[in-house]
């Protein structure tokens, strides 16, 4: 959280008038960790090539930062600071999420063709030729009117009657999952991101797949958190070749300096 708020992320985060938020998950963590893995595989792919390693550098301020994307763009461009901006796009209209009957829908129609296909869907062909919506700068200028036309239809229909519209149509929608809907979900399932491990203290216990899926090497089933020195006599003596007596000379030197492994 702490890098959140350094990195810049926390400021364009939250509802307009409100206070900065920090993002639900992790991000920081995440995000640091998948650019070293990227920069990891980079360097095995050029040491594979060169014959030379390389020492890696990655900043989790560093990361978060660059996550800004065009928030960073348009300050220098500009000179105004971003600010948080709530679901709505900082840029571009409609492209945010709007009140549904039993919920909220995510509608991101900014291009001329979704437009004209969200406003034919929703019975308001009006809105394409309207002076104030035309085009994509006079949306973005005018989203609070924009907002409020859309929600007038958004309003009176279910998640699921929205949903079968739009996608019908071709107009760019999401839902708003909870965890337990997103955890059960039919696509979520059959893409396998939902397995069951077994951990030799807490028992059985389910948690999330693997997202990288390759043909030639099918993603290693996520492996339980390891006890506290579980795999330490496996590696002394598999990578390191250290013989049954070294190991054990070993772990008696380091319990008194580390307490244990």
């Amino acid at each position: 959280m702490v890098v959140q708020g350094m990195s810049g992320f926390m400021s364009l985060t939250g509802e307009q008038n409100g206070r900065p938020m920090k993002a639900g998950p992790s991000i920081s963590d995440l995000v640091a960790g998948i650019y070293t893995f990227g920069a990891i595989t980079t360097a095995l792919y050029y040491r594979e090539h060169n014959k030379t390693g390389q020492f890696i550098d990655v900043a989790m301020l560093d990361c978060m930062f660059s996550c800004l994307e065009n928030a960073v763009i348009n300050y220098f461009a500009t000179g105004q600071t971003p600010m948080r901006n709530g679901n709505r796009h900082q840029t571009i209209s409609p492209f945010q999420s709007f009140q549904a009957a039993d919920g909220e829908v995510i509608i991101t129609a900014s291009r001329d063709s979704a437009y004209a296909k969200l406003c034919k869907t929703i019975d308001r062909e009006d809105l394409i030729t309207d002076p104030r919506f035309s085009t994509p700068e006079k949306r973005r200028l005018n989203t609070d009117e924009l907002e409020k036309e859309i929600t007038i239809f958004t309003s009176k229909h279910s998640v699921d009657e929205i949903e079968s519209l739009l996608v019908t149509a071709g107009v760019p929608f999401g839902r708003i999952n909870t965890v337990a809907q997103i955890s059960n979900d039919p696509q979520i399932v059959a893409r396998g991101m939902v397995e069951e491990t077994v951990q030799s203290v807490a028992g059985p216990y389910k948690m999330a797949g693997n997202p990288l899926k390759f043909s030639e090497t099918p993603p290693i089933a996520n492996r339980p958190a390891p006890l506290l020195g579980e795999h330490t006599h496996a590696i002394l003596c598999g990578m390191l070749q250290m013989t049954d007596q070294e190991i054990n000379d070993f772990l008696i030197a380091q319990k008194g300096s580390i307490g244990g492994i």
